[in-house]
Order: structure tokens, then sequence, then C-alpha cells
């Protein structure tokens, strides 16, 4: 007698779906980890450009730094 399988049986199916879930739930706290160094990374660019217009604003404004619109020694926005 020959047998013939053709499908997968319901405990395979389910060692599946378990197997690929045990994955997922490895995987999910190693992209939140890369997601979050990725933003640390943004943020640390930004603070770098950020100094960099800062150094070369000073060069060019002959050693003075701009200052806050709202600061009154600046006649900057709002001051009356």
């Amino acid at each position: 007698m020959s047998y013939e399988r053709k499908a997968f049986t319901l405990v395979e199916l389910l060692v599946v779906i378990g197997i690929i879930a045990l994955l997922i739930s490895i995987l999910l706290p190693v992209l939140r980890r890369a997601k979050e160094a990725a933003a640390r990374t943004v943020c640390a660019s930004n603070m770098h450009q950020m100094g960099m217009v800062f150094l070369q604003y000073h060069a060019d404004a002959k050693g003075f730094l701009p200052c806050a619109g709202h600061d009154p020694a600046c006649g900057g926005i709002g001051n009356n």
C-alpha cells in the first residue's frame, strides 16, 4: 500500500506558525534598537550642523553670535 501525502497536517502548520512567531518576537526588539540608534545619529548630525552654522555666522559677523528674537538687546521680533 502506497500512501501519497499532498497536504500539510494541522500540527505541521501550527509548528511553522509557532516558529515564525518566535522569530518575529526575537526580531522586533532588535529593529526597535536599530531605529532608536538611527534617531540618535540623526539628532547628533543635526546638532553638528547647527554648531557649524553658528561657527560660520561667528566668522562672518566679526565675532558676534546670533541672539534670540525675544532678547531685548537684539531688537528682535516682538520687542517694543
